[in-house]
């Protein structure tokens, strides 16, 4: 595959941690998307420490050519296009809680977000992943 321009949403969490890890390592050029930057580190190197070893889990590194790290609450369209715009693929490792019934609003909502940000611009690639 050629490299691609991704955005990752959930990249401060453990799955996001590891899909911006292995995109980088593709080559491909990241732009993660968290609801607080700080919860990201500055550190390079976390990216190649396995995860078992990070002392705190719920940070990724921000130096690196490739990847961008953008403050972005993702239940808001008008801050979502943007991103979507200038991306080739959305990746989202976002994590919400089931609530009883088995019923996930907010993924309801991130992916109907999503969905109407890539119509509008064009997109045509998505990947959800979710753990329950």
């Amino acid at each position: 595959m050629s490299e691609k321009k991704l955005l990752v949403l959930g990249a401060s969490g453990a799955t996001g941690q590891q899909l911006v890890k292995q995109a980088l390592e593709r080559n491909h050029t990241v732009t993660a998307l968290v609801r607080d930057p700080n919860k990201i580190s500055t550190e390079h190197e976390l990216l190649s420490i396995p995860l078992s070893q990070v002392r705190d889990p719920n940070k990724i590194s921000t130096q690196h050519e490739r990847l961008s790290v953008e403050k972005c609450d993702v239940f808001d369209k008008s801050q979502l296009q943007p991103h979507v715009d200038k991306s080739d693929a959305v990746l989202s490792c976002l994590g919400f809680p089931i609530r009883r019934g088995g019923v996930v609003p907010e993924f309801l909502e991130v992916a109907r977000n999503v969905s109407e940000c890539m119509l509008e611009a064009g997109k045509r690639r998505a990947v959800f992943l979710h753990s329950w």
